[in-house]
């Protein structure tokens, strides 16, 4: 074989094999962009003595099966909105949509973790995102983020992880002072109110790498805490929270950069 034709072999070998990749990748996204629209769910809370008040408030992701018909979602903690309300999902925005109840097994907002956890019992079969956490993401990954920005129906928000997991260090408070930020990873997606709780996938690993947690000023700018802060809470096993931590974290409900749900 002379080496102009080897040279042209080796150059369609390699562009088939990139061909391939390219291919394997977009099927992969698809199958996981499928999984996450049916595993997320918009989260209600319905509140009211003399009269019934009932609010889209924010995005929740089923991430585990436990039972039969027993399901585990995730969102952040700062969507309990109302003491002793009552909590539902449904598929999408919409009063034909069918409401499902669920029980809050897990709230942390006082403490340095933004999450809650919820349990749906249903029959029907619904597909289910793992957990992951910073070792299932790089900087620069894909993201995934399925939510219900502005209370419309879901949004497939694509983008990257801007940063990694920052802390008060990353920060310069001549610029200003960003409590929000800390201990999360920013990420570059559309994200409006509404969004906060939806589970950011990692497209590489097609695990939940995080939860959006908030907004800031930036365009297409948001902050999402990491799964690894939630899995002492999960397992038990959680870290005592300070006074200070307590303070910092209803602070956040004031912040300038926004509470950014939808209530």
């Amino acid at each position: 074989m002379g080496l102009k034709k080897w040279l042209t072999v080796s150059l369609l070998a390699l562009l088939s094999i990139v061909c391939a990749n390219e291919i394997v990748k977009d099927v992969r996204t698809y199958l996981v962009e499928k999984r996450a629209t049916e595993a997320t769910f918009v989260l209600i809370e319905q509140w009211g003595v003399t009269e019934t008040i009932t609010h889209p408030l924010c995005t929740a992701t089923a991430y585990e099966k436990t039972g039969k018909d027993t399901y585990h979602l995730i969102t952040a903690g700062h969507c309990y909105l109302v003491e002793n309300g009552k909590f539902f999902v449904q598929h999408d925005i919409g009063k034909k949509q069918t409401l499902y109840p669920v029980a809050v097994l897990k709230h942390e907002f006082d403490t340095p973790v933004d999450f809650m956890v919820l349990e749906l019992k249903t029959n029907e079969k619904i597909p289910t995102i793992p957990l992951g956490d910073e070792r299932d993401a790089s900087l620069y990954d894909p993201i995934l983020d399925v939510n219900f920005s502005l209370m419309y129906t879901k949004h497939h928000s694509h983008g990257v992880i801007a940063s990694n997991i920052m802390d008060e260090s990353s920060m310069d408070p001549d610029y200003g002072d960003c409590e929000l930020c800390v201990n999360r990873y920013m990420v570059q997606l559309f994200a409006g109110p509404g969004a906060s709780g939806s589970s950011v996938i990692d497209l590489n690993s097609g695990k939940i790498i995080g939860v959006l947690t908030g907004g800031t000023n930036a365009t297409l700018g948001a902050m999402v805490e990491p799964i690894s802060d939630f899995k002492p809470w999960l397992t038990g096993k959680p870290k005592p929270a300070t006074l200070w931590s307590r303070l910092k974290m209803r602070w956040k409900l004031f912040h300038p950069f926004g509470s950014h749900h939808g209530h």
